[in-house]
């Protein structure tokens, strides 16, 4: 009897030791400047490609033990015009395509997730506006973690265009024809430091860099 209470006692014991090791804590990411989001196509005449060197994104992540384990929110928008590449001539039709609708934004705001660490993957299902016109989406970005709890995330999604209720044909186009399909790369670095003096709720203020 003596030998089981003892066990009994060592299992408590052992599992509060496991339970004050864990240390879990939600952080919140925002920044104004950094990353990049590019946007690729092709039509009949040339490929092209356009990117934004400057995503306003924000999020909120849950550490366990220094690894990523939830995603509470991440958000991204930039504006079409901040797209751009070496040929302005075609960066003003790739406009004209994308704010056909009036909407100059492209947001994307997730509403659900899952965090794979062992593959550093996650999955992150949202909705993305583009041209006024939402639709739901599914993101699969790779991450990595550095210091200080530094974010690096990288994917690349294939959007149709006309899914956003987007033609690719206009009058003022003339003999370039765009293909319907887009691929969107998405590129950002979330980085910041905590200070529990200044910041006792564990708020973390990011800024971002290009990979």
């Amino acid at each position: 009897m003596v030998i089981l209470h003892s066990l009994s006692l060592l299992v408590v014991l052992l599992a509060l030791v496991a339970f004050s090791t864990s240390r879990s804590e939600e952080l919140n990411y925002s920044n104004h400047k950094g990353s990049s989001i590019a946007i690729s196509g092709f039509t009949n005449l040339d490929n092209w490609r356009m990117e934004a060197d400057s995503i306003r994104c924000n999020g909120s992540f849950v550490f366990l033990d220094g690894e990523l384990e939830d995603i509470s929110s991440l958000n991204f928008t930039t504006d079409v015009t901040s797209l751009k590449s070496s040929n302005t001539q075609m960066d003003s039709l790739v406009y004209q395509i994308l704010s056909a609708k009036g909407g100059r934004a492209i947001t994307f705001v997730q509403t659900h997730q899952m965090v794979l660490p062992r593959m550093h993957m996650v999955n992150i299902i949202g909705n993305l506006t583009i041209a006024n016109t939402t639709q739901r989406i599914d993101l699969q970005l790779g991450y990595t973690i550095g210091k200080d709890k530094e974010l690096h995330f990288k994917g690349l999604k294939k959007i149709d265009l006309t899914e956003f209720s987007i033609t690719t044909s206009h009058p003022l186009l003339k003999a370039v024809k765009f293909d319907n399909q887009v691929l969107v790369q998405i590129e950002m670095t979330l980085k910041g430091s905590v200070d529990s003096s200044l910041n006792p709720k564990n708020t973390l203020v990011v800024g971002t860099k290009h990979f």
